[in-house]
């Protein structure tokens, strides 16, 4: 009777494992897609709306666009915090990530590096 608990429950413990273990392409792929989306409404905040603001005196464009994009960064932050608290990325890539962020075109270097990332756990 002994054997077959120690039996049970090592099973039972190794489908947990499985069960649980991370793919890490899957576990980045909004965070990925949050860097893309955030720079892109970066780029159209920079580019479309700042220029109709103050060459075409459209001030709504502004109004319009710079609060997506707000919002946009903020969803970006929060899937930076939930993957460095899940441990898919340490405390300097998440501070990368957010410095890449405020720059024009860093999402999209963010995101290459993301990828880069999960490409070598992948490998290894």
């Amino acid at each position: 009777m002994v054997d077959l608990f120690i039996w049970w429950k090592s099973t039972l413990e190794a489908r947990v494992i499985e069960e649980h273990q991370v793919d890490p392409r899957r576990a980045t792929t909004g965070l990925r897609r949050a860097a893309l989306v955030e720079a892109a409404t970066l780029l159209a905040l920079f580019c479309v709306a700042m220029p109709l603001k103050y060459f075409a005196q459209a001030p709504w464009a502004v109004s319009i666009i710079g609060p997506v994009h707000g919002l946009m960064f903020m969803v970006f932050l929060w899937f930076v915090v939930r993957s460095w608290a899940e441990g898919l990325i340490n405390g300097a890539g998440a501070l990368r990530l957010f410095v890449g962020a405020l720059i024009p075109l860093g999402g999209v270097i963010n995101e290459r590096w993301l990828r880069r990332q999960v490409d070598g756990v992948i490998t290894q």
